[in-house]
């Protein structure tokens, strides 16, 4: 579904408005515990919970919204790993070579430099 088809973003949430009602563990976050009341339902909980304070459009929202942020950072989190481990290949083969019995993960600084130094140094240097 385009975002532009996304109907959860026609619906208005003031989180201003409900700002108070949200209930918040220690360090503040918001620790809603339950659903919340939906009148003859088995799982029924004291306390406030999620519809106590959305609506059932903005809860659906929400939810769309969030699974929508997880689903993002997870593709962003995935290809910037991509890009840094597809930038270090040079420079790990380029450290093997230099440094063939000594492990990537004990290499020392000056060793990443040289290897670093290797990989970007100009194209006359490395055909001399």
């Amino acid at each position: 579904m385009s975002r532009q088809q996304d109907v959860t973003r026609r619906v208005v949430i003031d989180l201003k408005k409900v700002e108070g009602e949200i209930p918040r563990n220690a360090a503040g976050d918001p620790a809603f515990e339950s659903l919340g009341l939906i009148v003859g339902h088995p799982t029924d909980q004291p306390g406030k919970g999620v519809l106590d304070v959305f609506s059932p459009e903005q809860t659906v929202a929400l939810v769309n919204r969030a699974l929508y942020q997880m689903e993002y950072s997870r593709k962003i989190h995935r290809e910037r790993s991509q890009a840094q481990r597809d930038a270090e290949k040079p420079v790990k083969e380029a450290f093997k070579r230099l440094y063939p019995t000594v492990s990537w993960a004990n290499a020392t600084e000056e060793q990443l430099k040289a290897a670093v130094q290797e990989v970007y140094k100009p194209k006359e240097e490395k055909n001399a």
